[in-house]
């Protein structure tokens, strides 16, 4: 059963939205991480839903609302994982894929392109994704195909070297002395 999930007001790390990538050996997916407060009002509803879709496909496996442990849930602690990530802590992270391009938008829904320079690991989206139980090569559990992605607000750059505007002072014209150069 196809079920569309759309989580707001979430952070977006690793973004790989605009074009396809990969590392070595895989196929090029357009991809991105999640993150998204413990305490988010949609976290309950996201992890039900996992359960959910666990249970449709090993019924057996689903006890008292819990995701087993036999199976790869994609809704993982950021505490656990990453300690030393202050970006990380008291928050839960998932990652989406998808072979194709999601759909990207501006926050008044019309269209989000690579060119409008605003969609960036950090900033905080609202974020359309589907469930999928998978069974393949011995790996077992739930996925997450991105489906679409809304910017919302810019937030706190997450890795790269960020903005550098204030690295530099306004520093007046010299036409005359470089007309000297050519």
């Amino acid at each position: 059963m196809f079920e569309r999930i759309v989580l707001h007001d979430v952070r977006i790390s690793y973004a790989h939205v605009f074009q396809p990538h990969a590392f070595e050996g895989q196929e090029p997916k357009h991809s991105a991480q999640f993150i998204l407060p413990k305490d988010h009002p949609e976290a309950k509803r996201f992890y039900a839903a996992l359960v959910e879709k666990a249970k449709e496909k090993w019924p057996a496996k689903v006890t008292n609302g819990k995701f087993p442990g036999s199976l790869t849930c994609p809704l993982r602690d950021g505490d656990a994982e990453f300690e030393d990530r202050e970006e990380y802590q008291g928050c839960y992270f998932f990652n989406a894929r998808s072979a194709k391009r999601p759909q990207l938008f501006q926050p008044d829904k019309s269209q989000l392109t690579e060119d409008d320079n605003l969609l960036f690991s950090g900033d905080y989206v609202n974020v359309s994704v589907s469930l999928f139980a998978y069974d393949k090569g011995g790996n077992r559990g739930v996925g997450v195909a991105l489906l679409g992605v809304q910017f919302k607000r810019k937030g706190e750059p997450l890795g790269g070297p960020g903005d550098c505007t204030d690295d530099f002072e306004e520093e007046e014209a010299e036409a005359a002395a470089n007309d000297d150069l050519l």
